[in-house]
């Protein structure tokens, strides 16, 4: 079996949230390695992907070094 989202117990699809409209293949994580937004000085766990936001100018997200995906690649 693959380990995506969608098999996970962490997450739920986005419509089964109410009268929420929009992506089906949408969902919410509630797993604890993933962390919104980041305070600079912060630890956070090697596994984790954090969320950060530059007061709506910039946003993006940063992995520890033992995050895993499904995207991974070996380095060249």
């Amino acid at each position: 079996m693959k380990r995506l989202c969608k098999c996970c117990m962490f997450w739920e699809p986005m419509e089964n949230k109410g009268n929420w409209i929009g992506n089906r293949n949408q969902g919410d994580c509630s797993c604890k390695s993933f962390i919104e937004y980041i305070s600079c000085d912060a630890e956070y766990p090697v596994d984790s992907l954090v969320y950060w936001d530059a007061e709506g100018y910039a946003s993006g997200f940063n992995t520890g070094c033992d995050f895993g995906c499904i995207h991974w690649r070996e380095k060249a």
